[in-house]
């Protein structure tokens, strides 16, 4: 049986300009905003429709939203809220999913994809009863001036080489899934897809792209979320996305807000399959069990991860790096690796590996039967919560072949080496002394990843701030930045590369890192400061920061 309705808690408000009718309220549940606005203008039409209440707003037992074609009054699409899932066309792919989201004091209105086209007016009817509460029903729209708004007038160019997606409808797309649906199938020009910082709430479907990335304008602020899972579809992550060569996920959030108490389903923030490489660079990623997903090769960095069950899984080989990991659930496992024979599975340098608070007796990974499967641990940082064994295993089936092993892992808490005199007995300790060229190997990506080296053109994610000091006082400036492989920073001054100076002020430090200190402003380091960063793939000079520097009052 589908499940009703989940209650989604929206972290975003709208804060558009409103006009609303009298009819727009109720006692206890008055609209306070809409998006698109009434008369709005220039509005993508993959748009979904948003009302803000100023108190939280429920679900009704009936009810309908129409939209019509302000020139004809012709009726060109029906959302029926009150029958739970309905079917949606997503990438190509049939879905179910929720006719209405609500949050704590919004609601999201879904139009079908496809529905709504470039230069048109339309207005929106909604009938009394489909959101109410305890004070009574919200009595909709009934006329044509209520709720209107007029579309972008025509697409973006053809030429595209970035296209911006804007929650708010102030990007070339409303929705992620429509800037894809934009893209040529096999398309060999590079596209970034830059997703403004915003809660989008949809599931998102691709296949046969090349050479795409997502950009989010926010790590924590770019969110891509649904509650999908197989309950409501056989396709049951977020986002998923088949044969795209050079896809690449870069500095924003995904959750699957499919709630644990549903009884445990998978419900993977994404799923990559088929031919191709994915990198993901500086993301964050949540669900309950099986977060993520991987059937190709896979480079990921710099990320953080949580989940229950084997939650980072595939057949693809994949290499983290400088990850964040959590398992929340005792006595199940961070990853279960399926790769066939002769083909890597995961490795993981240099990450920091967790369970929950008051979480005990997890694996690292738990194989059931997979007689090649591989994980490698090199140089990670593990939390307390972990059973002593640190693998599980289906010892009634060969486990010979299986790779657990662990070089130099030790503890978050101190630093001190892991005990592992409690190891399942197929796991393996790897040594410098005995095993010096398995662990460089596997400290390259392309050992792993078949002789694929991943690499991205430099992204800077977060720009250098401006400051003021008095003379003497320190300074910093600081950049995060996305690229592979292995960036590397020149900071200037109003253009001229800066070194690093320790014998007279300003004792400058950090010229070429990701942080430049200046320990000791002078009256000379005021000045515009600039980073250049540099990877294989090209560089990218930041915006500028200005240094004022004052002398300090005379006495």
């Amino acid at each position: 049986m589908m499940p009703r309705r989940p209650l989604l808690y929206f972290s975003f408000v709208f804060s558009l300009p409103l006009v609303v009718s009298a009819q727009g309220t109720v006692p206890g549940l008055s609209v306070t905003s809409l998006l698109p606005a009434n008369h709005a203008k220039d509005v993508p039409p993959d748009t979904h429709l948003n009302l803000t209440f100023k108190t939280p707003p429920g679900y009704g037992t009936s009810g309908q939203v129409r939209i019509f074609d302000a020139a004809d009054d012709r009726l060109v699409d029906t959302v029926d809220l009150a029958t739970g899932p309905q079917g949606y066309t997503i990438g190509g792919t049939a879905y179910n999913a929720y006719p209405m989201l609500i949050g704590e004091n919004a609601v999201t209105i879904y139009p079908h994809p496809g529905a709504l086209n470039y230069n048109k007016t339309y207005y929106v009817q909604m009938d009394s009863g489909a959101v109410k509460n305890e004070a009574g029903n919200f009595p909709g729209f009934t006329d044509k001036t209520g709720w209107t708004f007029t579309t972008k007038a025509a697409a973006p160019a053809a030429d595209f080489g970035k296209i911006v997606v804007a929650a708010d409808g102030t990007g070339d797309f409303a929705t992620v899934q429509a800037a894809l649906d934009f893209i040529p199938p096999n398309n060999t020009r590079p596209v970034t897809i830059f997703i403004r910082k915003g809660v989008y709430n949809e599931i998102v479907n691709f296949a046969n792209k090349s050479n795409l990335t997502l950009l989010g304008e926010d790590r924590m602020g770019t969110v891509i979320a649904y509650p999908n899972n197989p309950r409501l579809n056989a396709n049951r992550s977020v986002l998923q996305a088949n044969n795209c060569p050079g896809l690449a996920l870069v500095n924003l959030t995904m959750r699957d807000t499919t709630p644990k108490q549903s009884g445990g389903n998978q419900a993977e923030t994404i799923i990559v399959k088929g031919t191709g490489n994915l990198i993901i660079s500086h993301c964050s990623f949540y669900s309950f069990q099986d977060t993520i997903q991987i059937d190709c090769p896979a480079y990921v960095t710099d990320c953080q991860v949580e989940g229950d069950i084997d939650f980072l899984w595939g057949t693809g080989a994949v290499f983290y790096n400088h990850c964040d990991l959590k398992e929340l659930t005792s006595k199940d496992s961070v990853l279960v690796l399926r790769n066939p024979a002769g083909k890597h599975g995961a490795v993981l340098l240099n990450c920091k590996i967790d369970t929950a608070p008051g979480v005990t007796g997890a694996y690292l990974e738990q194989n059931q039967g997979y007689a090649n499967s591989e994980v490698v641990l090199l140089n990670c940082a593990l939390g307390p919560g972990f059973n002593p064994l640190g693998w599980r295993a289906d010892e009634t089936k060969p486990v010979d072949q299986v790779h657990n092993w662990e070089f130099n892992s030790t503890n978050l808490s101190d630093g001190k080496p892991v005990d592992v005199s409690g190891r399942a007995k197929w796991s393996k300790q790897l040594t410098m002394e005995k095993d010096a060229e398995t662990i460089a190997n596997y400290s390259k990506p392309a050992f792993i990843l078949g002789g694929w080296s991943p690499a991205l053109a430099p992204i800077i994610l977060a720009q250098p701030a401006a400051a003021s000091v008095k003379v003497g006082e320190s300074a910093t400036f600081s950049v995060t930045a996305a690229g592979l492989p292995n960036a590397t920073y020149q900071w200037q001054l109003n253009g001229t590369p800066l070194r690093d100076a320790l014998k007279d002020p300003p004792h400058i430090l950090g010229s070429t890192s990701t942080t430049l200190q200046i320990d000791s402003a002078m009256p000379q380091s005021a000045g515009l400061y600039t980073v250049v960063v540099t990877t294989v793939s090209g560089s990218v000079t930041s915006a500028p920061a200005a240094l004022t520097v004052t002398r300090a009052p005379a006495r």
